[in-house]
């Protein structure tokens, strides 16, 4: 039989190409499965209020993809879209703009009292992402996870955004933290004190090739 989320939206004469189609299931076999089973369901917002798509966060540990979103289709295209912007909008938000990862980062971070943090949703930054938030503000600061490929992704993004005026600096996580896993743990404050000690493009990458030739400055 049909999962629950299938069968409900039948029930709500949702058509099995509809369904398909708005990326919330997939046919394998002549079935239709739910693209995000087994996983924590977080709605993708557009800065005008409407939901375009869904995201979802692995709850059993076993998948190799911590966040999956359902497909890409006219309403929704990842490297259009930031996660939460709508948020940003609706607050009214003045201040600076913290880009993070993933939506765990974002609720984690606005949840400690921390305000104007979207998502990249997993993507490398573009271009029309960064219009998009350069209608909100003029200073941004990327934290990306501590790990190697956190710091690859933050290297492009910040070009991106200096490319498109935007003033930016980097919050520099420690390695093997993620944002979400660090203000749990040191809250608010802690994650404030990384703020006030954020890098500009060209220290974080003298600081990027420290780490990667394990390089330890003079003491």
């Amino acid at each position: 039989s049909d999962g629950k989320v299938i069968g409900y939206l039948k029930q709500k004469d949702f058509t099995a190409k509809e369904l398909i189609s708005s990326g919330v299931a997939v046919e394998r076999n002549g079935r239709l499965y739910d693209t995000l089973e087994k996983r924590l369901i977080i709605p993708i917002i557009n800065s005008m209020g409407d939901v375009i798509a869904f995201g979802g966060r692995d709850l059993e540990g076993k998948s190799p993809a911590k966040y999956k979103n359902t497909a890409e289709t006219p309403l929704f295209s990842k490297s259009k879209n930031i996660f939460a912007i709508n948020l940003v909008k609706k607050s009214r938000h003045k201040g600076s703009i913290i880009v993070v990862e993933g939506y765990m980062d974002v609720i984690a971070l606005t949840k400690a009292g921390i305000n104007g943090v979207v998502a990249s949703m997993g993507t490398a930054l573009t271009s029309q992402q960064a219009r998009l938030i350069k209608r909100f503000s003029q200073d941004v600061y990327i934290c990306f996870d501590g790990d190697s490929a956190g710091q690859e992704a933050t290297l492009r993004g910040l070009e991106i955004l200096k490319s498109a005026g935007l003033s930016v600096k980097v919050i520099d996580i420690p390695e093997n933290y993620d944002p979400d896993e660090y203000v749990r743990k040191y809250g608010k404050e802690g994650f404030e004190a990384l703020m006030q000690k954020a890098l500009p493009l060209a220290d974080f990458k003298i600081l990027t090739q420290e780490k990667r030739h394990n390089i330890k400055s003079a003491e």
